[in-house]
């Protein structure tokens, strides 16, 4: 675990940008400066204009991306939805609140002459898993933006915590970088491993003689390494194809690409209509603050 801040990011952006622009439409209707309004309102228009943007892009990219199920789920960006697990014989995290989760992100503050100020910020980094009846995806959710619906406030001895969770046995909902890793598509390299086995057996000079020195003199002559570097090569094909039999590791982590990466309990569905809702609230806080500045421009100008 490491202190970071970077979940749940996006609402409160919103919320921010949103409040903030509407804020200065009102304030700067009391102002009577022209020029100082005329900055408020060009303020509003360009943080609403680049929310609407900013939602918008989410928007086609939760609604956008079908769904895919972890057994048929190809390689790259892609968005799944099942229910959240801990691995096999590992119990659930539990953070202050005491409830059971899969991850959290819990905020402590503490009152300062009547201010909360905030004194940690810590965000669980434990892998989890993903499981939608086809099979089961590995959850990497570190730098990953979470949108829950489960947040407890509580005041204890002086502090007030914020917690966030993901729970599991619940609806989970992922969009990143998928990758699986072992079984069928595991890169191998056939070279190195035989010159890795090359020289294992030249370490036991014993038993390289006992296996290859057909002539028995003492010396592994140039025929009988050939066999050797044969014998090296059939072992470790057999290898690489029993490890390509095995079923391989389906991961999700954070794009490398800066994509979004987004982890929810919201569906598909619900998620579509929350960046559409922003969308929409902003487009028409800029078109308010547009038509103000107009209006204010044309009869001031």
């Amino acid at each position: 675990m490491r202190l970071i801040g970077n979940t749940l990011r996006h609402d409160v952006v919103n919320m921010t940008s949103s409040a903030g622009s509407l804020i200065f439409l009102l304030v700067g209707s009391q102002i009577r400066n022209p020029m100082v309004l005329i900055g408020m309102l060009g303020f509003s228009v360009a943080a609403s204009f680049i929310s609407w943007f900013v939602n918008l892009a989410r928007f086609k990219v939760v609604s956008g991306v079908a769904t895919s199920r972890v057994a048929s789920a190809s390689q790259g960006y892609t968005e799944l939805y099942g229910r959240a697990s801990v691995f096999p014989n590992e119990k659930p995290l539990g953070k202050r609140s005491g409830f059971p989760c899969v991850w959290f992100r819990c905020i402590t503050e503490r009152e300062n002459d009547g201010q909360w100020q905030r004194v940690a910020d810590e965000v669980s980094e434990t892998t989890f898993l993903l499981a939608d009846g086809s099979g089961e995806c590995v959850i990497n959710p570190d730098g990953a933006e979470v949108i829950t619906t489960h947040k407890r406030v509580w005041k204890e001895n002086g502090y007030r915590q914020t917690e966030w969770a993901l729970r599991p046995g619940e609806p989970l909902y992922v969009i990143g970088e998928f990758r699986t890793e072992g079984g069928a598509s595991a890169a191998l390299d056939e070279k190195a491993d035989v010159g890795a086995m090359l020289n294992e057996w030249k370490r036991d000079r014993a038993g390289l003689l006992s296996r290859f020195d057909t002539n028995r003199d003492g010396e592994i002559d140039l025929q009988e390494w050939e066999a050797a570097r044969k014998e090296a090569h059939r072992v470790v094909r057999a290898n690489h194809n029993e490890l390509r039999l095995q079923d391989g590791v389906h991961i999700v982590r954070r794009p490398g690409d800066g994509r979004l990466f987004l982890l929810s309990n919201l569906s598909p569905t619900q998620l579509a209509r929350r960046y559409e809702r922003w969308a929409w609230a902003h487009i028409g806080i800029f078109f308010v603050a547009i038509l103000s500045l107009v209006y204010l421009m044309t009869h001031h100008g």
